[in-house]
């Protein structure tokens, strides 16, 4: 009994001299900056990303993905290439982890190249370019 006593102590032991020597852990996957163990590490900046960023006239709906906002509501336009004036799409909602998709209905769009930009409710801003390709003759 004494002996088995005696293991389990050198267990614990040599459990926490190993657990003390282990490496700090690395930010999770999105998350920039080091560890400093004062708070969160800083977030990525607002992007944007679309199920496809060519797409036939007439196509089916795309989905705008957004990463890094904070949360809140977001605006999403479409500027075609060449006017001035954005064409306002709808607004997204961020949620907590600063993430939002967003459906563009696509199939009334004339060929040519688009902005797809969102703007969120602090000014945060970011665009990606969609394609929207004629059909073949």
């Amino acid at each position: 009994m004494r002996q088995s006593l005696r293991v389990a102590w050198w267990l614990v032991v040599l459990a926490l001299a190993l657990a003390a020597c282990a490496p700090e852990p690395t930010s999770p996957p999105g998350v920039k900056g080091p560890r400093t163990g004062t708070g969160p590490a800083e977030p990525l900046p607002a992007s944007l990303t679309l199920s496809a960023s060519s797409v036939l006239q007439g196509s089916a709906p795309i989905t705008v993905w957004g990463t890094g906002w904070p949360p809140g509501d977001v605006t999403i336009t479409l500027i075609a290439q060449d006017e001035r004036q954005p064409a306002a799409m709808g607004t997204a909602w961020a949620n907590a982890g600063g993430i939002f998709e967003f459906t563009i209905d696509v199939a009334s769009l004339a060929p040519g190249i688009y902005a797809v930009r969102a703007i969120g409710r602090n000014g945060e801003q970011a665009s990606t370019p969609l394609n929207v390709r004629g059909q073949p003759s």
